[in-house]
């Protein structure tokens, strides 16, 4: 057993101080956190419903990733939809939760669940 640690002891010294390098240059490459508002789009609205008064337009986002990820972000290019489920009944809150798409590899948004509002189209907004 103690040859088998001790033969080319100074290889395996090298090969092991190397793995460690690159173990801590990739493992902890910088992460950053963004925040930032982006627009709202809304899906699968039922006809004859629309949102309720005071629905927001935009919400605020909190992107976490590596540093050339999240400075190349585009905010205005991002939208967070919201997709409706079928059978929502008119003046029913409905909490749903935002999805951002086409987010670049490696970047993760954390977004607030939003309390919506769907009413008749004939009461208005």
């Amino acid at each position: 057993m103690r040859r088998f640690f001790l033969e080319n002891a100074a290889l395996k010294a090298a090969a092991l101080l190397i793995a460690f390098l690159l173990w801590g240059s990739i493992g902890t490459g910088q992460m950053l956190e963004r925040r930032a508002n982006i627009q709202l789009e809304f899906a699968g609205i039922p006809s004859g419903l629309v949102l309720g008064p005071g629905t927001k337009s935009h919400v605020s986002v909190v992107f976490h990733g590596r540093r050339e990820a999240i400075r190349s972000l585009d905010p205005e290019a991002l939208k967070a939809e919201v997709t409706f489920r079928p059978g929502v009944k008119p003046d029913t809150a409905v909490v749903l939760v935002p999805r951002v798409r086409n987010l670049p590899k490696g970047v993760v948004a954390d977004i607030p669940s939003q309390t919506l509002k769907l009413v008749s189209a004939a009461n208005g907004k």
